[in-house]
């Protein structure tokens, strides 16, 4: 007779119900549908569960039953409720506890995976967190040996270890009784409340607990593990994180993926997207809902035309920063509320007119104790990314002159922060030097309410924004217009990115490109050595710049003379060269010398190109000709030389460092 199989997780609000979802949509796409599906939810949060996940699951006859997880561990330990969801009765033969991101991505037998009197998991891929005494204090505190069994960690097998599994998957006999008639789950808790109990362990109980635990519960109730494969757990991150995943190569059945950042680097979403439309028709869980998500809105905007009408003006307002956002959403939810609840569509925010960058956020369930008295202007959403922050969080600050009596400027944060003023702290001279220096500042991280509330209309960004509206290029130059041009600047500017983090260069050769606009009579100028001031007074002073596409053109678009010559270099594949040109010709008047040099690009072999994960080769030889018979430099004479040597050595040298091989993509 086949042995009959539950397979049980965790559905807890905000995050986990929905990676609950992808997961239960994947067991059915490939496993057994005979195996019965139970998610587990902390009693206290039932009611916080979305009516939509509650829909999804149901429809994949996944049941979800409540746990009494309060009390269970002094202080709480949200990552026990694995260890509380094990001790719950079940009916069947054998019991498998995942993680709730977790992905099977293949079909297979799992009972294959069953071996009586053992528990099935996988060894650990690393334990570089723990002292040389650990498993000694341990096993003591259980009045057990430390045995001298031994593994290999699967991402760390240089010297072996005492037994340390991961617990992301745990199999088990759920009939299975110890000497003393436990059944395994009630030792796994026994152990881990004990272990849990030695204040010389503390540090290392939060997380690790059930992971540390695990082992020594096997011990302890006569069982044996039953190594699973790592293609049955094939675990992504650490040195992984660069590397494609080799589904059909190894054969892998199942991913822990942890976080959905790392899903989207495996090209897996897709994926995870199918097998959910396969189950239960939507790609995404909240399309489920009852109430239909309302159609995403647009923005009245034209940069020919001012803005007529006044900002709005509310009353006691509540911005909600963060809320309960599905895995994969494009949307954040983020935003304001009225005073009655209600969304308010003029808190969008936006980097092209044709869609917001927010939907609207859940209520609060609990009134703000944040308040803020006054009069402030929102500024939409504060990005600390320099381009980001010129082109998003700047675009609403027109309107700070009209405005008389501000208590200060209130922003949606683009990042999650535990110290609100480190997010913004850096811009603050930016602020300064725009005549903003007097209004406070805030960025908030928990739901504030805000007594008086301005909220002028949006008047720049990227795409079809980045022309700007005559009330923002107004304030914009009267702004910049009290910094005069640096007495001492270049006049000949080659605006360089090479002195910037490898993540944001992503182009090959650059120091050559340096050497070479130098010996063409050119300053090579790296703008983020400077405060926003003296690079403004730089690109005053400057007659001729040179530039690889990149976010120090935005600066430079807003502060240049308009008889300045300008020539911009696209890096590729995906550059922003056209909004560069567009935003100098609506600046400045100026029409930029456009070259298009990418030869091609490098990219993590296996994986779909993204952008931020190619690496350009430039046509050097292009980009000389160009300039020469454009007057920028003298002669293209040293360009047309082969790179090729330093082109392959900073290649290998990429590999080495990112732990993966490149592919070359032709452009």
């Amino acid at each position: 007779m086949t042995p009959s199989l539950t397979l049980f997780f965790i559905v807890e609000p905000p995050q986990y119900q929905y990676y609950a979802c992808f997961l239960a949509a994947s067991i059915r796409s490939h496993l057994d549908p005979e195996i019965t599906l139970v998610g587990y939810c902390p009693a206290q949060k039932i009611d916080r569960l979305d009516p939509a996940v509650v829909t999804a699951l149901d429809r994949m006859r996944c049941e979800i039953r409540p746990m009494q997880t309060e009390g269970m561990f002094d202080p709480p330990y949200p990552h026990g409720n694995k260890l509380v969801a094990c001790l719950q009765p079940r009916e069947t033969d054998w019991g498998g506890f995942l993680d709730s991101d977790i992905l099977v991505v293949a079909g297979h037998d799992i009972r294959r995976l069953f071996a009586p009197d053992h528990v099935t998991c996988t060894v650990a891929t690393s334990i570089g967190w723990a002292p040389d005494w650990l498993w000694d204090t341990v096993y003591d505190a259980c009045g057990m040996p430390v045995p001298e069994d031994r593994v290999y960690l699967s991402r760390k097998p240089r010297d072996p270890v005492p037994p340390y599994f991961n617990s992301g998957i745990v199999i088990f006999p759920e009939g299975y009784r110890s000497a003393n008639g436990q059944s395994f789950a009630e030792t796994w808790m026994e152990v881990a409340q004990t272990v849990d109990a030695v204040d010389s362990l503390a540090p290392f109980c939060r997380p690790y607990l059930d992971q540390i635990t695990l082992p020594v519960a096997m011990k302890r109730a006569g069982l044996g593990w039953n190594e699973l494969a790592q293609k049955d757990h094939f675990i992504l991150g650490g040195r992984m994180r660069h590397s494609a995943v080799p589904i059909d190569e190894m054969g892998i059945t199942t991913v822990h993926y942890r976080n959905w950042g790392l899903l989207q680097t495996a090209d897996l979403t897709d994926r995870a997207q199918d097998e959910l439309e396969r189950q239960v028709g939507v790609r995404r869980v909240r399309e489920l809902a009852d109430e239909a998500r309302p159609p995403a809105a647009t923005l009245d905007f034209a940069p020919d035309r001012s803005i007529c009408a006044p900002p709005i003006l509310e009353h006691e307002v509540t911005l909600v920063p963060w809320s309960v956002q599905e895995p994969g959403e494009t949307r954040r939810a983020a935003g304001l509320l009225a005073a009655d609840g209600r969304f308010l569509p003029s808190g969008h925010c936006w980097r092209n007119h044709a869609a917001p960058l927010t939907m609207a956020p859940d209520r609060p369930k609990t009134a703000p104790q944040d308040r803020l008295a006054g009069r402030w202007l929102y500024g939409g959403m504060f990005d600390p990314h320099f381009g980001r922050f010129l082109t998003e969080t700047t675009s609403r600050l027109w309107a700070a002159d009209g405005q008389k009596a501000l208590a200060g400027l209130v922003f949606l944060p683009a990042q999650e922060a535990r110290n609100e003023r480190r997010l913004y702290r850096h811009q603050l001279p930016i602020l300064a030097a725009l005549g903003l220096s007097h209004l406070p500042v805030r960025v908030p991280q928990t739901p504030v309410t805000i007594e008086e509330l301005v909220i002028p209309d949006p008047a720049f960004g990227t795409a079809d924004m980045i022309a700007g509206r005559p009330d923002y290029r107004d304030w914009m130059a009267r702004s910049l217009g009290a910094i005069e041009p640096a007495v001492d600047g270049p006049r000949d500017l080659y605006v360089s990115r090479s002195a910037l983090p490898e993540i944001e260069r992503r182009t090959l050769i650059e120091t050559r490109i340096d050497a070479l606009m130098q010996e063409g009579g050119y300053t090579v100028y790296h703008p983020e050595t400077q405060s926003f001031a003296e690079q403004v007074a730089t690109y005053k002073a400057a007659r001729r710049i040179v530039a690889l596409d990149g976010a120090a053109l935005h600066l430079a678009a807003m502060a240049v003379a308009p008889d300045t010559e300008v020539a911009i270099i696209a890096r590729g594949p995906s550059s922003n060269i056209d909004d560069y040109i567009t935003q100098f010709r609506a600046f400045a008047g100026i029409d930029p010398l456009r070259i298009d040099a990418p030869r091609g690009h490098f990219h993590p072999a296996g994986r779909r190109v993204v952008d931020a994960d190619t690496h350009a080769v430039l046509d050097m030889a292009h980009i000389g000709l160009n300039l020469a018979a454009s007057g920028f430099i003298p002669s293209a004479l040293g360009w047309e030389a082969s790179f090729e040597d330093q082109i392959e050595a900073e290649q290998r040298d990429l590999e080495r460092r990112m732990k993966t091989k490149l592919d070359w993509h032709t452009t």
